[in-house]
């Protein structure tokens, strides 16, 4: 590790240990996010963005301006996130001929609202079990899985028990047999997780980006299920690595606190991924900083179109 990245590491501990000072007062007090519905425009070069629920799941469909047997691309967001992270990426990928696919998990962005007492037991492997599946099943052809966060550990569990064509992960969470250092964060298993104060998230999500582009993201997180947050950061999800057959990709950011680089090399070596290194960006920038996000949706569009 250099003294760079060294720095911004403990610098992150630092951080995290102030954060769960400030969790553990918003779980007492019973604090909950702001909840705004996203909406996406077409951008140029693909035809349109059709918007529709499947089985109570909110799917946005980017279709290019011609259709191309290049295999469907389906996004899986992170924590606390939605569908709506995913506008850059998606345009990018359709307006090069791929029929692309996001969605909102149950209990986020427009899709429907679980009971709470079965939000807050709700897993990572529910997800993929559930909504992915759903969306899989409706696209009806051998996706390539892009997940961001929660959702690359979301696409990890699908591809290592069904076939995928690629899969690609963003500053994934890791299974538990790669053993990260656990992130020191209070998690009350008895009611959603709430979305942290914005000086924390723009810290743990949003490092790079400007103050208007991180409250902007901001306004569009929502709770997050306790479960899935323990997961997330007690590493407590066993995935067979061995099982996922498809070519692999595995970006890491400079300055993510919550998924360290030092952490995702170990993970790509031991999933046999090609391992990116994002330099000057963090935890979520790689979907929304300019022009970070676009360098990274680039190699990702080189590394699919190559024979890997």
């Amino acid at each position: 590790m250099n003294k760079h990245m060294s720095t911004a590491l403990n610098s992150g501990r630092r951080l995290l240990s102030k954060l769960s000072l400030v969790l553990m007062a918003i779980l007492v007090s019973g604090g909950a996010g702001l909840v705004l519905s996203p909406t996406a425009s077409a951008a140029s070069g693909h035809s349109k963005t059709t918007t529709y629920r499947i089985k109570g799941v909110s799917v946005i469909n980017y279709s290019p301006a011609k259709k191309t047997k290049k295999s469907p691309i389906i996004m899986i967001h992170g924590g606390e996130h939605g569908k709506w992270a995913w506008e850059n990426w998606a345009s990018y990928f359709s307006r090069a001929g791929y029929d692309v696919y996001a969605f909102d998990w149950y209990n986020h962005g427009d899709s429907v609202n679980l009971p709470q007492q079965e939000f807050i037991k709700r897993s990572l492997v529910d997800v993929a079990h559930h909504e992915l599946k759903t969306v899989i099943q409706h696209v009806g052809r051998k996706p390539i899985l892009v997940g961001h966060s929660m959702g690359g550990l979301v696409a990890a569990v699908y591809a290592s028990e069904a076939p995928v064509e690629k899969l690609v992960l963003l500053t994934p969470v890791m299974p538990a047999i790669v053993k990260p250092d656990p992130v020191p964060l209070p998690v009350d298993m008895t009611k959603p997780y709430p979305v942290i104060p914005y000086e924390q998230a723009k810290q743990l999500f949003f490092a790079t980006l400007s103050d208007k582009e991180a409250r902007r993201a901001y306004a569009q997180l929502v709770p997050e299920s306790p479960q899935a947050v323990l997961e997330s950061t007690q590493w407590t999800v066993d995935v067979n690595l061995k099982a996922i057959k498809a070519p692999k990709l595995l970006f890491a950011t400079e300055f993510d606190i919550l998924t360290p680089a030092v952490s995702e090399e170990k993970y790509a070596k031991m999933l046999g991924a090609e391992y990116k290194f994002m330099p000057g960006i963090g935890h979520s920038d790689i979907l929304l900083k300019s022009p970070d996000w676009h360098k990274a949706a680039h190699y990702t569009l080189d590394w699919l179109t190559s024979k890997r």
